[in-house]
């Protein structure tokens, strides 16, 4: 319900992927430390305006990203899986762009929104990063 009313409010040409946890009440905050103890609360998954307004959110549930591929989509393991699904309420071919953080950037993810006609932009990790030395020291 949320996310439909959400999803009505015009997008922004740029717009934010990002995670956020988030406290719970006190009767859901009982139910999730029986199932993990260690939890604060709940993990977010956010595609967001640069305002910090939230067009589309879901919650974290553990693995299992690959049953919400749909046809057409690649399988770019957890953290991509979750910037396509996000992705799909934006408009493809009128310059678009999507910043994440590193937890989230891979060159097949990047190269994927770029086929659908949304440009991203990420910081990178270097394990993701196949075939590609980077430089030891910066200049």
């Amino acid at each position: 319900m949320l996310n439909c009313q959400f999803g009505k409010v015009p997008l922004d040409q740029r717009l934010s992927i990002d995670e956020q946890m988030c406290e719970p009440n006190e009767p859901l905050h009982k139910t999730i430390h029986a199932i993990n103890p260690t939890s604060g609360g709940f993990k977010l998954y956010l595609i967001c305006s640069l305002q910090g307004y939230a067009h589309r959110f879901e919650v974290y549930s553990g693995g299992g990203s690959k049953n919400n591929i749909l046809p057409g989509e690649p399988d770019l393991g957890e953290s991509g899986n979750t910037v396509v699904r996000l992705a799909r309420m934006v408009p493809r071919n009128v310059n678009h762009i999507i910043y994440f953080d590193n937890f989230y950037t891979s060159v097949p993810l990047v190269i994927y929104l770029a086929k659908e006609g949304i440009f991203s932009l990420g910081t990178v990790r270097v394990n993701r990063l196949r075939n590609c030395k980077l430089p030891d020291k910066t200049l």
